[in-house]
């Protein structure tokens, strides 16, 4: 018995020495991880389980459409161009430095850009979608068209609504409180999928039901955790009308507009995946590739987990030229990357039983489209490594011109590996794979560069 006690008590010791030992950033980082590991966990299983549960709500084709609608409304992301991001670094900066003031200038000013913006852009969408053929543009069935046309208007609504709100959440990732970002979403998340849940128990299946609740839902939470966040914990940095500065906006677009461009990219190339499938197949082409996609994207989710708190640490530490932790959290991540590749390869061997298990057997995914799909995680893995340190600390010039390139050859090769050579939708996860490693490349290189003091020219702006 005492063998026992000993051993437990030795087992919180050193859980908690992890906890309390080394490096203060670091120390703040395993915290985060930690947490989001049990937040990520939870949404993961979550979002496993609402696929079934929708595609059972709606049938397998029509959840297609969904996917494809959500994707095209998604886009609606780049409306922001990239001031979220461009206000994440100028944070990073002012609270490296603890200015609270800057910090809140830079804060007010966003938001209030970004609310023109979006009003500007949801005035000239409801002149625009009365026009629009959403059964056309989605491959569906001409029946749902008048559906289609009054989910999308709510479904834009709530997104243009959503995009400012969620600022709230540039500040959480700012100040190094990752967990707390995803705790947000994980509520999010639970209401989802017990609306899914009473959906199913009280209508029949509706498009229009379940776009509503999987978009209102998280503009409510959010609007939630905005109110508590800046009524407490963010008190100094509310936003408020008088530090507005507006001399502060080609700040935040010098930066703001580099990231634009390369959401534009990460959009297109991620994005337009389920427009290609449905167009060159159908709709139920698009979920047997969000299947197989959101399988993979498990191990990807935590392995994500252990890198994000990383992003505003690397951005302290650069700023601080604290270069030697950089390295040494690099190193770490490299073995994490091995590990991670090794529960990749056991999921490709196993991905149809667990297909069979999740979805049951009425939607059939070849292997040949796990594979791929699995590689793209793997490189995808990889280039989360390096990436969060160039982007944290806004030295994006190239991964512009990467993008830049990547626009040009993703659609066409997907179209041509999907059409032209019959391969469907794995030529078009082909294509992804194509200019995902390519710009992991030169992203390793770069940050080489950064971190060893090497880097000119392009390398270093």
């Amino acid at each position: 018995m005492q063998y026992r006690t000993n051993t437990i008590n030795g087992i919180f010791f050193n859980i908690q020495s992890f906890f309390s030992k080394g490096h203060a950033r670091s120390i703040k980082a395993k915290k985060n991880i930690a947490a989001s590991f049990v937040t990520k966990g939870l949404n993961v299983f979550i979002g496993l389980l609402l696929v079934p549960m929708a595609i059972n709500y709606v049938n397998p084709t029509q959840y297609g459409i969904w996917l494809t609608l959500s994707s095209i409304i998604g886009w609606f992301n780049l409306f922001d161009l990239g001031l979220g991001n461009g206000l994440r670094i100028k944070l990073s900066e002012a609270m490296a430095v603890n200015d609270v003031k800057q910090a809140r200038i830079y804060i007010s000013t966003t938001y209030f850009i970004l609310t023109l913006m979006m009003l500007g852009i949801y005035i000239l969408f409801i002149f625009i979608n009365p026009v629009l053929n959403w059964a056309l543009i989605l491959n569906a069935d001409s029946s749902l068209t008048e559906e289609l046309k009054l989910l999308t208007f709510y479904l834009i609504t709530f997104f243009a609504v959503r995009l400012v709100v969620d600022l709230v959440k540039t500040i959480l990732i700012a100040d190094q409180k990752i967990a707390l970002n995803g705790f947000i979403g994980l509520i999010s998340n639970i209401i989802s999928l017990f609306a899914v849940i009473v959906l199913t128990h009280t209508t029949s299946g509706s498009l229009l039901y379940l776009g509503i609740s999987y978009s209102a839902i998280p503009l409510i939470i959010g609007l939630i955790a905005s109110l508590i966040l800046y009524i407490k914990k963010y008190k100094q940095y509310r936003p408020s009308v008088k530090y507005i500065n507006l001399s502060k906006t080609k700040d935040l677009a010098n930066l703001g507009l580099k990231f634009f461009f390369i959401q534009i990219t990460a959009i297109i190339i991620f994005s337009s995946d389920n427009i290609i499938i449905t167009q060159v197949l159908n709709p139920l082409e698009v979920t047997k590739y969000n299947i197989a996609q959101k399988y993979f994207s498990i191990i990807l989710a935590f392995y994500v987990v252990v890198l994000v708190p990383f992003v505003p640490a690397y951005a302290e530490a650069y700023f601080k030229n604290e270069l030697e932790w950089i390295k040494s959290i690099v190193r770490k991540s490299q073995k994490f990357w091995l590990l991670s590749v090794g529960i990749v390869l056991i999921m490709m061997v196993f991905s149809n039983s667990f297909y069979k298990i999740w979805i049951g057997e009425e939607i059939q995914i070849s292997i040949l489209l796990s594979f791929f799909m699995g590689l793209n995680v793997i490189i995808n893995m990889w280039s989360s490594i390096y990436a969060p340190l160039i982007n944290g600390i806004g030295k994006i010039s190239l991964s512009l011109y990467l993008s830049g390139f990547s626009i040009i050859l993703n659609i066409p090769l997907s179209i041509y590996f999907a059409k032209n050579l019959g391969l469907g939708s794995v030529g078009v996860i082909l294509a992804t794979i194509f200019c995902v490693g390519l710009v992991s490349i030169f992203t390793c290189i770069q940050f080489y560069k950064i971190i060893n003091n090497s880097s000119a020219g392009i390398w270093n702006r």
